[in-house]
């Protein structure tokens, strides 16, 4: 991804070349990116970190409910693997929340 302004350029494998689900790439941006952008009721991300969080997942599209329902078993491996992680420091939060929802 290259953020050059108020624009997003995203750099991703052809389109229609499927070789996983959507939720495989999106469990990263949920787990890890732009400081937990995904759960604005933990209230940790900014307002700039908001936009540019929507921005991706404009650029993927609506989920179906199979993919969300695999996106919510991702997220919470994915941060489980990287925790702790200074570059991910919202990584527990994530796990907390993702445990309660799916509980």
């Amino acid at each position: 991804m290259l953020v050059k302004g108020e624009t997003l350029i995203l750099f991703d494998k052809f389109a229609d070349f499927l070789v996983a689900p959507a939720a495989f790439d999106i469990d990263l941006l949920y787990a890890e990116a732009f400081g937990g952008a995904a759960f604005p009721q933990m209230g940790l991300s900014s307002n700039e970190q908001q936009r540019y969080f929507q921005a991706l997942m404009d650029g993927y599209g609506p989920l179906s409910t199979e993919q969300q329902k695999w996106l919510d078993h991702f997220t919470p491996l994915r941060a489980f693997y990287r925790w702790p992680n200074r570059f991910a420091p919202h990584s527990g939060e994530i796990i907390r929340l993702m445990a309660r929802k799916l509980g």
